[in-house]
């Protein structure tokens, strides 16, 4: 009865020590470095682009998506610093405007 203590308490020390080993191995795993993810900038278009698209030159506008060319394609008018999209997937479904 006494070698059967013996034996448990033994079992559990080494359970305990493999258990502490693998913890510790995965808390110094180096972890891979991610390569930074670039800031989003938001672009606001400048008097000749507002000029071009017939919008008044003292408007705000944020550029949201350019073509090939660098010719904004999709547009926002920005009334308050709260309109600005920081977060390119925050832009949604476009509807056209008719004239």
């Amino acid at each position: 009865m006494f070698k059967n203590r013996k034996v448990i308490i033994l079992s559990f020390l080494l359970l305990f020590v493999a258990i502490a080993i693998v913890f510790i191995f995965i808390m110094f795993k180096e972890n891979p470095v991610l390569p930074p993810v670039p800031a989003y900038q938001p672009e606001f278009l400048n008097a000749s682009e507002k000029q071009n698209l017939g919008l008044p030159a003292s408007s705000r506008i944020q550029a949201l998506k350019r073509d090939a060319g660098g010719q904004v394609m999709i547009y926002k008018i920005i009334r308050n610093d709260s309109d600005i999209v920081t977060d390119p997937s925050q832009v949604g479904p476009v509807s056209p405007r008719l004239p």
